[in-house]
């Protein structure tokens, strides 16, 4: 493993070498690769936001902290001026300002490891504002890439936003009514004309939280649609809907209530009107809810097949019996986010869930990405011939993958404790499973090797008196105590004949298949070959006849069927108390990320090179006339869109973009003199779209042609992956 991540370490560096060569030359408008190499978290913050020195204390705290303790305390210490800031004055607002700014950048930063956008574009600035009764507050202005934090870290830095106020020493925000009715208009609007959001408020929860939030929440204007009813606001300085704000607010504070609950203890900050916002939605009395004096009941949650997206299957409903069954653990392919099926479940599935999908869940969070396990519970099936079959193995499942009836049992999901405990989800119940089953045996003194027989797994339940294995446990919690003893009833009516029973095919047949009890049909019979667990439970073993008195008898004391199934002798254990609920999110994707159509260098041609911006048809013309950058030579007068000057071979200076004619067809031919020519087709863009609109050298493209890469409107040839463990 040491060898693997060196020679990785190795072949970066040797990447950056030739890149920092190449880049010296000076044909790019910057002379370095804009990427640095940062080593860890810590120096990833410290190369993004800032401040010079920040990634040493980040190390320091990171053997202690959890990253949003981190956060909270780094917020502190740059308020107090202890990274390069001079003290400042408490009337000075540009500086508390600048203060202000800074922490909040590097705690989101903090918040999310350094590798999204988010604390450079996603926080415009800090800004100190005035309340009506001249008290001073901090607002924070947030835009569109804030997203990609995450709601979490959306959330959270709103909470260290206050935390900042109070060490600056301002007063709380104190909205008007037509701010607080602004928000609430904003919301809806950005929810039906710019985009769905991934949690929708109701206007009393708007309501309630912008009149407790110590901090404004506001932003730029971030789309061209502008809000009607409350405009011209003196503190709201647009009238367009501030895309920014309204996902910190819905997406984070709002959805993530439980998780800022949470850390506002940790931090004793005074946000409990959070916990009468979580009463509101759960329709419940602040104290049954939140502070445990109840016990909590699991309900369906629904939220998850709320906004279905054609072609993606919904694969059960929440909490449905035969769904997909709760276990606790992860493997060396699952994580945080990251949750396991059964390979045999995605080839049932007709392999609509691959490795690397997204899947939506129930709980305990929104949503996690797939790849597979073969050691937890694999789906039962029932064949178009009537038998109930476990599909082990991937090999099994695409032998009958076409004679399934209908799926009895999805299989096991396997989730990690984490995740439970990143969503601040309470932990729900665990089926009986076999890593629990080893060591209750294992604590009788008893000895766990293979997976045991039916007689075997009999023997060592009755003998070390621990519960039966559960192999052999089946899913009596999704029958009725009715449906036991009409099934015991009709077991007694069959025959046992060497290694199976044997019995009469009728109506009962169905409560063997919900309890997923594997047997074949042959003609009119059912034969069941795993029977002794079964009559076992059920107390028929011995003496089918003889014994349905004693079944009676405990049909009539028992409250439900895992009751009457341990009134003779042996444990049961619930097999599968928790079902999680899951749909298909975004398929799995890892492939190059190109523009449409694909290009190999980012030059513009306009017009000329037809629909498929083919650069050698364009070099059919002497020239195209397209809006490029105009740069001047320092060393004379020479005038080109080139970094380089193409007489003295000095940097030029940038001065503006305009449209002028380039002399397409010398260009390429001198890009071929210098690289050689391509075979394959080069395409480049009908227009430059960023800023300064500095054209890629042509000697670029074609060596991408030739080995059939691509580049990104942001100039970067990448492949996407997807995140797994």
């Amino acid at each position: 493993m040491n060898d693997y991540f060196s020679k990785l370490q190795e072949e970066v560096l040797r990447a950056y070498r030739i890149a920092e060569r190449a880049r010296a030359k000076g044909f790019d408008p910057e002379l370095k690769p804009e990427v640095p190499l940062a080593k860890d978290m810590a120096a990833r913050v410290e190369g993004l936001v800032g401040p010079e020195g920040i990634a040493e204390r980040i190390r320091e705290l990171s053997k202690d902290h959890d990253k949003e303790e981190m956060a909270i305390i780094l917020a502190k210490e740059i308020v107090e001026g202890k990274f390069h800031f001079e003290k400042f004055h408490l009337d000075e607002i540009s500086q508390r300002e600048r203060i202000s700014e800074q922490a909040l950048r590097t705690s989101l930063a903090v918040l999310t490891e350094g590798i999204v956008a988010a604390p450079l574009e996603g926080i415009v600035k800090t800004k100190i504002k005035k309340n009506q009764d001249g008290s001073s507050y901090l607002a924070i202005y947030f835009a569109g890439p804030i997203r990609s934090a995450g709601g979490s870290a959306q959330a959270l830095a709103v909470l260290i936003g206050d935390y900042i106020r109070i060490n600056l020493g301002l007063d709380r925000y104190k909205p008007t009514r037509e701010e607080i009715e602004r928000f609430v208009e904003e919301v809806d609007l950005y929810n039906a004309e710019a985009a769905r959001l991934q949690y929708l408020p109701n206007p009393e929860e708007i309501r309630i939280a912008i009149s407790n939030i110590p901090v404004e929440i506001t932003g730029e204007g971030t789309e061209k649609i502008e809000v009607t009813g409350y405009r011209n606001l003196e503190r709201i300085e647009t009238n367009q809907l501030r895309g920014g704000a309204v996902l910190v607010l819905a997406e984070g504070v709002l959805q993530k209530a439980p998780k800022i609950i949470k850390h506002m203890k940790k931090f004793n900050l005074r946000w409990e009107w959070l916990e009468e916002l979580a009463s509101l939605r759960a329709g419940k009395k602040e104290e049954e809810e939140w502070e445990g004096e109840s016990e909590i009941k699991i309900q369906p949650n629904y939220k998850y097949i709320k906004d279905l997206i054609a072609g993606r299957p919904v694969l059960s409903y929440p909490s449905e019996k035969g769904g997909l069954r709760l276990r606790y653990g992860r493997c060396r392919t699952s994580g945080f986010a990251s949750a396991c099926l059964h390979p045999a479940t995605m080839v049932i599935l007709d392999n609509f869930i691959a490795v690397g999908t997204q899947l939506k869940t129930e709980r305990p969070g929104k949503a996690v990405a797939i790849s597979a396990c073969d050691t937890i519970e694999p789906p039962i099936v029932k064949l178009k011939d009537g038998s109930v079959v476990r599909v082990e193995s991937v090999e099994q499942a695409e032998k009958i993958k076409n004679k399934i009836k209908e799926i009895l049992f999805l299989g096991d999901i396997l989730i990690s404790y984490g995740d439970f405990l990143e969503n601040n989800h309470v932990l729900v119940p665990s089926g009986y499973v076999e890593e629990w089953w080893e060591q209750e045996v294992e604590r009788k003194g008893g000895k766990v090797g293979q997976t045991p027989t039916p007689e075997e797994a009999l023997k060592i339940s009755e003998e070390l008196e621990v519960p039966l294995h559960p192999r052999y446990t089946y899913f009596f919690g999704n029958v009725t105590k009715e449906d036991l003893r009409e099934l015991a009833t009709w077991l007694c009516k069959g025959e046992i004949k060497n290694d199976y029973l044997e019995v009469e095919k009728s109506k009962e047949k169905r409560i063997l298949e919900i309890l997923c009890v594997p047997h074949e049909v042959k003609g009119n019979k059912v034969i069941i070959r795993e029977y002794k667990p079964l009559l076992r439970v059920l107390g028929l073993l011995n003496d089918p006849q003889g014994s349905f008195k004693k079944f009676m008898e405990a049909y009539e004391r028992a409250e439900n069927p895992l009751q009457l199934v341990n009134s003779f002798g042996i444990t049961v254990r619930d097999k599968a108390p928790t079902y999680i609920g899951a749909r298909m999110g975004r398929p799995e994707k890892a492939k190059e990320r190109k523009m449409q159509p694909p290009v190999n260098v980012l030059f513009p041609i306009g017009q000329a090179g037809g629909r498929t911006r083919d650069i050698k048809k364009a070099a059919q013309r002497n020239y195209v006339e397209v809006e490029v950058a105009r740069r001047v030579c320092e060393n004379g007068n020479e005038v080109t869109f080139k970094t380089l000057c193409p007489k003295c071979g000095r940097k030029t200076r940038y001065e503006k973009a305009e449209k002028r004619k380039i002399e397409i067809k010398e260009l390429l031919n001198k890009a071929i003199q210098h690289v050689g020519n391509s075979s394959n087709d080069l395409k480049g863009v009908m227009g430059m779209t960023s800023e300064f609109k500095i054209p890629e050298p042509l000697e670029k493209g074609i060596l991408r042609s030739k080995h059939r890469v691509y580049v990104f409107k942001d100039g970067t040839a990448r492949f996407d992956a997807t995140d797994l463990p």
